[in-house]
């Protein structure tokens, strides 16, 4: 039979169902047994209640959620089973009633089996389980065939190199200006697929691939391709300024004054400036046209396009030496533009072909998990109607490892705590949100996963339930029980550098170390980039 173990005050608050509590929970700081005692409390509370209560609890594993389960009904058996004394003791930070009397008793032990025969009353999933499950129950208003099939990771990779293949093999007629669902008509894509290979190596299709397969998440939720599209092109000459005009032609008296004074320069010193030297040779050439401007600007720019420093230092050449430069960086900006452009086409027309060769096989990937429930969720009447069909009314929301929560999932649970605490609240009925993560343990960038998200989702979330006359709780759990003091300082100096701060985005709580007495060892090593290994 477990153990009861005591719980520290920033705990006991944390684990508190009647307040919406954010949790950032530095390592081995107990946010596993928190996150356990706030679901005891919530099914102790609630269940045998007039109310009916729904509990979802999110982590990131199956692995965690196999865990948590198992973690809940092992201490809901030891209620069942336990004796009078020892139960009184398991209950003391569960029940109410700070001295459990005989009713909490027996309600204790008749949870166990509650749990046993209607199991829905706790959903422990990852955010893709409970995607998954919204859309197996509601798929024509997800607008997905009710027949779909989830593929595998290695199926997925086939049907992504079948749409990148069945895009760039389309036979394309002359001037055919038919537009699929996304607006990008074949001739679009072949111009944009032709720039693109200009760009790049043969040897460089998966990488091309691998970007056209992660601009998908961002095409998918594009309602207008084609006012977007004209959005796109505008901000993006804003940004890169194209819109602005610049000096592209110089006279040739112009020209000639440059060359009569560079000459006059040359023939005065006894060793010649080679720069000087190229100057008139390059112009003169400018000037009969022999050469293109590729060819003369590198007698003021260096290889990086840069100013040449000593050129610009004469001041009869300071004048042509910037006209050179903008008219340049203009040329890469507009080389940058369309090879953007060309882009956003390519991944336009390849997000409209890889749904429909998904939609040929009624299949979905993980992702469309996300996307057609974040679509779905977009409607509030749709929302609404959906939640009202589940089997038990939405009650508490629990998200576990919220640090490598991706931002689509977070949009999906902001719709879902926006939208649950529209209901009023009684006193046996209470909504409410647990968020515990750490921005320090994410792991799961190449996922997704955006430890940034989790700082900016709880000021979201934050105002976006003040609507509704809810406030949220900063609970940090800062002791950490596992690691060593020379651990933990190591750590806060690290994330507590103000460089690091300004990188990560986000403040470290410093450790508060339990095994004070206990050696530990930091080893440093180099790091080493990609490139040079």
């Amino acid at each position: 039979m477990s153990q009861k173990h005591l719980i520290s005050t920033e705990q006991d608050i944390a684990a508190n169902p009647n307040e919406n509590v954010w949790v950032q929970a530095n390592a081995g700081t107990g946010k596993t047994s928190v996150l356990v005692q706030r679901l005891l409390r919530i099914l102790f509370r609630s269940v045998g209640n007039d109310y009916p209560t729904g509990i979802l609890c999110l982590t990131y594993t199956n692995a965690g959620a196999s865990e948590m389960r198992n973690r809940i009904l092992s201490a809901l058996h030891d209620w069942a089973i336990a004796s009078d004394d020892e139960l009184v003791d398991m209950l003391k930070d569960i029940s109410n009633n700070k001295n459990p009397n005989k009713s909490d008793l027996n309600q204790a032990r008749n949870i166990f089996y509650k749990y046993i025969d209607n199991t829905d009353i706790l959903k422990i999933k990852t955010i893709h389980g409970f995607c998954e499950e919204i859309l197996r129950r509601f798929p024509i208003e997800a607008e997905i065939s009710p027949a779909w099939n989830l593929i595998s990771d290695s199926n997925q990779r086939i049907l992504l190199s079948d749409a990148f293949h069945r895009l760039i093999n389309s036979p394309i007629q002359q001037n055919d200006s038919s537009q699929g669902n996304f607006g990008i008509n074949k001739t679009m894509v072949n111009d944009a697929f032709s720039r693109i290979v200009e760009r790049i190596s043969e040897h460089s299709f998966e990488e091309l691939l691998g970007t056209l397969t992660k601009q998908y998440k961002l095409f998918f939720k594009i309602a207008d391709i084609i006012k977007y599209r004209e959005y796109f092109i505008d901000k993006t000459k804003y940004f890169l300024d194209l819109n602005s005009p610049i000096i592209t032609e110089i006279e040739v008296d112009i020209l000639h004054n440059i060359i009569k004074k560079a000459e006059e320069e040359v023939k005065s010193s006894k060793k010649p400036a080679g720069y000087l030297l190229t100057i008139i040779d390059l112009t003169k050439q400018y000037i009969d046209k022999t050469i293109n401007f590729e060819e003369y600007k590198s007698a003021y720019l260096t290889a990086s396009d840069t100013k040449n420093v000593n050129v610009g230092k004469k001041d009869y050449l300071a004048d042509e030496q910037d006209r050179v430069y903008k008219l340049n960086q203009r040329i890469l900006d507009e080389q940058i533009f369309a090879d953007t452009v060309a882009l956003f086409d390519l991944s336009a027309a390849f997000t409209e072909t890889y749904k429909n060769i998904k939609a040929e096989r009624n299949a979905l990937d993980f992702d469309d998990l996300i996307l057609y429930t974040g679509k779905l969720f977009s409607k509030p009447d749709v929302m609404g109607w959906v939640l009202s069909q589940l089997d038990l009314s939405l009650s508490h929301i629990l998200v576990d490892e919220a640090q490598d929560t991706s931002p689509e999932q977070w949009e999906i649970l902001r719709m879902l705590s926006g939208d649950f605490f529209i209901d009023g609240d009684t006193e046996y009925h209470t909504h409410s949100l647990f968020v515990v993560g750490d921005t320090k343990q994410s792991i799961y960038g190449f996922q997704g996963a955006d430890p940034l998200a989790f700082a900016t989702s709880k000021d979201d979330i934050t105002n976006q339930i003040k609507q509704n006359l809810r406030t949220i709780k900063e609970v940090p759990l800062t002791q950490s029980f596992r690691s060593t003091e020379p651990i933990l300082r190591a750590v806060d100096h690290f994330f507590g550098n103000s460089d690091i701060l300004h990188i990560s985005g986000f403040i470290n709580n410093d450790h508060k170390c339990f095994r004070i007495d206990k050696p530990g060892l930091v080893e440093l090593h180099k790091l080493f980039s990609k490139e040079s290994n």
